[in-house]
């Protein structure tokens, strides 16, 4: 990548310009913030470099990207203990929902070597819980079901459900050239269970505005041509325009959290990742969350339920290019926070990650 496709994957990450030409748009942010390097790119240009950062797989995709909760969806994290001779069979089970969008092994103790991971002899501690997965489903009731049918077909019964009850922030971004001080990032201070007559209004919005197409579209890869958002309008039988103003009042109410370019991070160096878990006194949750989503290394920050034999409530995804990395914010962050009991569970086997499909 050169410094165009850097700052390009900059520009998109933040945002995709919801505008009948997008990529002219990008075309012309590009032209600002890199002055004289690129003042006469063209959107034609912006197309062929994405094109071929999707090829070389930097890019994994590029569209909207919604809060499930606010679609009517229901969501958790779940943990089991499987086995090292079995991850692969139990994650053929797992993997069969189409409600699992993310599956990882994650393993404490990360060796010395500061070389990727990708193999269990890096780390120990792989009969604890070491298979964690996401279920998202159209209600509370499906999600109890997925969960008993993982317990009985794989038989291992050491499952745990760890809802999120707060969210402090959400924001994946990997910065390129020149953001690492970048610490802005999406915060929900509150606790997620007192949404639910938001929730509902949301919903029936949604529904109103005979948005369920809109979704369905949006929730793919948008296209990489000229006027990407008139193919879709067509398809919709509306004109862009309308598509366009639709799209904007998802987006102002929190259905479409972003509308952004998701990367490959272990393709642009990002090559370590650690989900950090911390256990929090209740009195301190709020204080220590606000704190922990500041570090721009920080991803997603939530409050989570414990359950017996599980004591930690406060979630961190930490990256960083190496085990150190992520090693030295996790100190940063305990030493801001005075958290000292924590564990960092690094991701050494990507089981799967996919977009959520909603409305199918």
């Amino acid at each position: 990548m050169d410094k165009i496709d850097k700052r390009l994957l900059d520009i998109i990450q933040d945002e995709f310009p919801l505008t009948s030409e997008p990529y002219r748009e990008i075309a012309s942010l590009l032209a600002h913030r890199q002055g004289c390097l690129c003042h006469s790119i063209s959107a034609e240009e912006v197309i062929l470099r994405l094109k071929r950062m999707k090829v070389e797989g930097i890019i994994r995709r590029i569209g909207a990207i919604f809060d499930s909760k606010k679609l009517g969806y229901c969501s958790t994290l779940c943990a089991m203990k499987v086995p090292g001779q079995r991850v692969g069979e139990v994650a053929q089970i797992v993997n069969e929902y189409p409600g699992v969008t993310h599956n990882y092994i994650r393993a404490v103790k990360a060796s010395k070597s500061s070389k990727p991971f990708h193999n269990f002899n890096d780390f120990d501690d792989l009969n604890d819980w070491n298979m964690w997965f996401t279920i998202t489903a159209r209600s509370q009731s499906e999600l109890d079901r997925v969960r008993a049918e993982i317990r009985e077909k794989s038989g291992i019964h050491d499952l745990i459900d760890l809802p999120a009850v707060r969210m402090f922030k959400i924001r994946v971004r990997f910065p390129m050239l020149g953001m690492e001080g970048d610490t802005r990032h999406e915060t929900r201070d509150m606790r997620l269970k007192t949404q639910e007559s938001e929730v509902s209004s949301l919903k029936s919005q949604v529904s109103n505005l005979e948005c369920e197409g809109i979704v369905k579209e949006l929730q793919g890869d948008i296209a990489l041509c000229h006027g990407p958002f008139r193919s879709i309008a067509d398809r919709l039988g509306i004109e862009e325009e309308e598509l366009l103003t639709k799209i904007r009042e998802l987006k102002d109410s929190g259905v479409i959290r972003r509308f952004s370019a998701v990367l490959h991070h272990r393709n642009v160096g990002i090559r370590a990742n650690a989900m950090g878990v911390w256990c929090v006194p209740e009195g301190k949750v709020e204080e220590v969350g606000a704190k922990m989503a500041t570090f721009p290394q920080v991803s997603h920050c939530y409050q989570r339920v414990t359950q017996p034999g599980w004591r930690y409530n406060v979630f961190t995804m930490i990256h960083g290019k190496t085990v150190e990395d992520c090693q030295q914010v996790a100190n940063l962050i305990s030493k801001d926070t005075e958290v000292k009991d924590y564990r960092l569970l690094y991701s050494i086997r990507e089981l799967k990650k996919v977009s959520m499909k909603y409305f199918v």
